[in-house]
């Protein structure tokens, strides 16, 4: 009674927009594939009761291996900065889909996922790309409402101590 189950699943859909998006933008199918294989196999787990999530010792050295690659990328690549920074937002997506444990990282998820689109926005000017922003932008919308209902129902549940029954 007391589960927004909308949530995950609209979750879900906009971070793939917003990879296939930025994955346009950079013409890179291999971003969009990494990004949906790591959704995927998430959406996977979560929807079976299987998922654990990645201690926070494994989450930060992933974390730091992203910049030290970034940083490289940076240094020898010939992308625009904001392509790069680009790479560096899907893959902290991708760690802290993995990571997820409260509501601070889902509203984390999103805000990754909105930059994201940002930076893909301003390196491409795509019919396709303005299809998916559009689409993105009215989803976004939606799944923010869902997570203020699911923070304010989290809330309620607590100071009632609702059982998960």
């Amino acid at each position: 009674m007391y589960d927004l189950r909308q949530f995950k699943p609209t979750l879900y859909v906009l971070l793939l927009l917003g990879m296939s998006g930025f994955a346009l933008a950079m013409e890179s199918p291999g971003i969009l594939l990494v990004g949906v294989c790591g959704i995927g196999v998430n959406a996977a787990l979560v929807a079976s009761g299987r998922f654990r999530p990645l201690p926070r010792l494994l989450a930060n050295l992933a974390t730091l291996a992203a910049v030290a690659y970034i940083g490289q990328e940076l240094a020898t690549s010939h992308m625009t900065p904001v392509m790069v920074v680009g790479q560096f937002l899907v893959f902290l997506q991708l760690v802290k889909i993995w990571e997820q444990r409260a509501n601070r990282d889902y509203a984390q998820l999103l805000i990754l996922s909105l930059l994201l689109m940002v930076a893909a926005s301003m390196n491409t000017a795509s019919m396709w790309f303005g299809l998916i922003l559009v689409a993105y932008l009215f989803l976004s919308l939606y799944c923010c409402l869902l997570f203020h209902l699911k923070v304010e129902t989290d809330a309620a549940q607590a100071a009632m101590a609702v059982s998960p029954e």
